[in-house]
């Protein structure tokens, strides 16, 4: 993948903004004497423009302002610009607009910017989400949780430890229920379809269809191929109602683009003009930036933006397809191979549901068994598929995460035997920072991923002189980009903490108003930026 360097940092309007263009390949450290100086809101924004679930104080109006960072991707450079769920990528000429975050990830898996995993979620094969992703290499100053990972919305930790996993090469398979308790389950079920079964009624109205049930409804063979067709068909209908979204999504963009290239014929034999004002100016605008199209580099820069996420959603159809028909050749072969009397019976049960109560009991039983033991199937078999690989790429990690800590804390106490902590557990003082530490360290070691280290407070939890020193000294070791940002006591700052350590890029904030980064001195230099992107805001 493409080694990740962070170059410049931007964030505001054209009233008040703020830019950072200082930062330098190895080690960074922005500073300053007290907090509240906008380190973190300079964090947030980096992470914010490339897709990550924010953190903003809560007196921070987000949708008010625009968020910037150019990064270098192996010599290439690529500028991101956000407002609110709006996206525009620029890479030299070229510029990508994208209405959700959704759109980002697949950009950035497709170019081959980010070594983005497929894990399975719900039952199914996605993309990781960016949030977690990012959590490969960034710590942000708030929601530290090391039980957890830090925006555990949709994602958990699980889902984490998955996407670890399978940028190694294995598939996690998850489920919410334990073996133990899948047990313990199916036996509970087991013994209330032998009570209901005692009760059972079956009224006998046709002789036919009597034969059938007796014959075959309470069979196993029955119960499979009933419950496979009904689970065939739910996820054939979800398959199709996703790939229908897709489509109309698709249909839309291509009738922009037949409108824009319309437009962009009649402007090439003639003056478009608006007969109520007289202006000659012809604008484009998603939910967040309004674009002027008289200008035809803009122009064609907005139809290679739809053209190539016409090509995403191409892809996603062509996908989906091939799930779609993978699903029908499993439904027909089930069909082909299960005898008329089991598929007739099928409806007939159907047909008799509404009258028989104990029947329907049964049957809802039966279908939560087969769906625990397919649980039970699937974590014994496809989860043991890669046990032991997985069981040592993790003991190679929680290793050399304890290998870090002792090297920062020769006499300290803590063990880690996992990725994350128990629920109850706490760390006092600094162990937390350590903590982070040692797992962004033992992730580099264990992935090698080309990302910066991004800490945002790295040494919270007043880290000694001592252990924050070799922290510094690993940090300028991985030879990689790391930016990191501390608070200083009045002491440290008025002796120049970090001037006498080599190699550093120190960035001081000190003299920034407290809670006010955002200025109008920056408006000129933030107004090119904008401009760059060919933005006409109202």
């Amino acid at each position: 993948m493409k080694r990740m360097i962070v170059k410049k940092i931007a964030f505001g309007n054209f009233q008040e903004s703020f830019v950072e263009d200082r930062l330098k390949e190895g080690v960074n450290i922005i500073y300053s004497d007290d907090n509240n100086k906008g380190k973190t809101l300079l964090f947030q924004a980096l992470m914010f423009s490339i897709g990550n679930t924010p953190i903003f104080p809560e007196n921070f109006k987000k949708e008010d302002y625009y968020f910037y960072s150019k990064i270098d991707f192996s010599g290439e450079e690529y500028n991101f610009l956000r407002k609110n769920d709006s996206f525009i990528v620029r890479k030299n000429d070229e510029l990508f607009l994208f209405e959700s975050v959704s759109g980002l990830k697949h950009f950035l898996k497709k170019r081959g910017l980010l070594d983005i995993p497929i894990i399975e979620k719900d039952g199914r094969d996605r993309l990781a989400d960016l949030e977690i992703f990012y959590e490969l290499f960034f710590i942000g100053q708030d929601n530290r949780n090391p039980s957890n990972i830090i925006n555990k919305g949709y994602n958990n930790k699980s889902d984490f430890i998955n996407m670890i996993m399978a940028l190694k090469g294995y598939k996690v398979v998850n489920n919410k229920l334990d073996m133990l308790e899948i047990k313990n389950k199916i036996d509970e079920i087991n013994d209330e379809i032998k009570e209901n079964k005692k009760y059972l009624k079956l009224r006998k109205e046709n002789k036919k269809i009597s034969s059938y049930l007796d014959n075959f409804s309470d069979s196993e063979e029955f119960n499979n191929f009933r419950n496979m067709s009904r689970r065939y068909n739910e996820e054939l209908g979800a398959y199709k109602r996703e790939r229908n979204r897709e489509e109309n999504r698709k249909d839309k963009l291509e009738e922009l683009l037949r409108e824009l290239n319309s437009l962009n014929r009649e402007m090439k034999t003639g003056n478009i003009y608006c007969a109520e004002c007289g202006s000659d100016k012809i604008s484009f605008k998603n939910h967040d930036f309004h674009f002027e199209l008289s200008n035809t580099e803009v122009r064609n820069q907005i139809l290679s933006s739809i053209k190539f996420q016409i090509e995403i959603s191409e892809d996603e159809i062509n996908e989906l397809e091939i799930k779609i028909n993978a699903l029908q050749g499993k439904l027909k072969e089930l069909l082909i191979n299960t005898p008329v009397e089991l598929k007739s019976i099928l409806l007939y049960s159907e047909f008799f549901e509404e009258d028989i109560d104990y029947d329907r009991k049964i049957m809802e039983l039966k279908e939560e068994l087969n769906l625990l033991k397919k649980s039970k199937e699937t974590i014994e078999n496809e989860q043991n598929l890669n046990k032991e690989g997985i069981r040592l790429e993790k003991n190679k990690l929680i290793e050399t995460m304890n290998r870090y800590y002792k090297k920062i804390d020769p006499s300290g106490t803590l063990i880690f035997d996992n990725l994350f902590t128990k629920k109850d557990t706490t760390f006092s003082g600094s162990d937390k920072q350590v903590y982070y530490f040692c797992r962004l360290l033992a992730l580099n070691d264990l992935l090698s991923h080309p990302y910066p280290i991004i800490i945002d407070s790295f040494r919270e939890g007043e880290i000694s002189t001592a252990k924050e020193e070799i922290m510094l000294t690993y940090f300028k070791k991985i030879n990689k980009q790391v930016i990191l940002s501390s608070t200083l006591k009045v002491q440290e700052y008025l002796v120049d903490k970090y001037n006498n350590i080599e190699h550093i890029n120190l960035l001081d904030y000190s003299s920034h108003k407290d809670s006010k980064i955002l200025c109008s001195n920056f408006s000129i230099q933030f107004n090119k930026i904008l401009e760059e992107f060919k933005i006409n805001v109202e």
